[in-house]
């Protein structure tokens, strides 16, 4: 059981550091295979700064990104603590978390306190998959509307062309433009 409970929070740590860095790749347009920052090489940033960092351009909430916080307190003290055998002894050098997880993840009574620490862990993790499967949903929704900014591109160029080669194509192009910033002026009074 000391084993298993150490190695099931190293492979959900795994998992959980492979897929934020991977939704920061599509977020930011980088390449994590090449990224110094994001790829497994010794310069990637960490964990916590990778969350910090989905924090600061308000692709994570602070209440989400507490909870990767506290899962990132458990795996460090079964990463780097040997005396941190089970979940009971691991919460024990991780002042008020396990009260914390109980607290917001009451179990029965008649668990022993181990069972209610790993049910609440394993209760934690699931709120995580939930917030990375959302991050994941909004670099769809980016990479839909760099999709789109991008065809939006296409579109201007092309009317370009077309319009530089009528008669009054410039008198048509500054027209469209007008039009443009009176829609985007009407937005803003919106």
């Amino acid at each position: 059981m000391q084993n298993e409970s150490r190695n099931t929070v190293i492979d959900s740590a795994l998992m959980i550091e492979f897929s934020i860095s991977q939704i920061l790749g599509m977020l930011l347009d980088i390449s994590t295979e090449d990224s110094k920052t994001l790829s497994n090489k010794s310069t990637s940033l960490s964990l916590k700064t990778k969350i910090d960092l989905l924090t600061d351009i308000r692709a994570l909430d602070r209440k989400e990104a507490i909870k990767f916080e506290n899962f990132l307190q458990v795996r460090n003290q079964f990463v780097h603590n040997s005396k941190a055998k089970n979940y009971e002894s691991c919460f024990s050098f991780i002042d008020g978390l396990g009260n914390k997880l109980l607290k917001d993840y009451p179990q029965k009574d008649e668990l022993t306190q181990e069972e209610k620490l790993e049910k609440a862990f394993g209760k934690l993790f699931n709120d995580i998959i939930k917030s990375l499967k959302k991050l994941y949903g909004l670099t769809l929704t980016k990479k839909f509307q760099d999709t789109e900014g991008f065809n939006n591109s296409k579109i201007i160029e092309s009317m370009h062309e077309v319009c530089n080669g009528l008669e009054n194509g410039e008198q048509i192009i500054k027209m469209i433009y007008k039009r443009c910033d009176d829609k985007l002026n009407n937005l803003d009074k919106e």
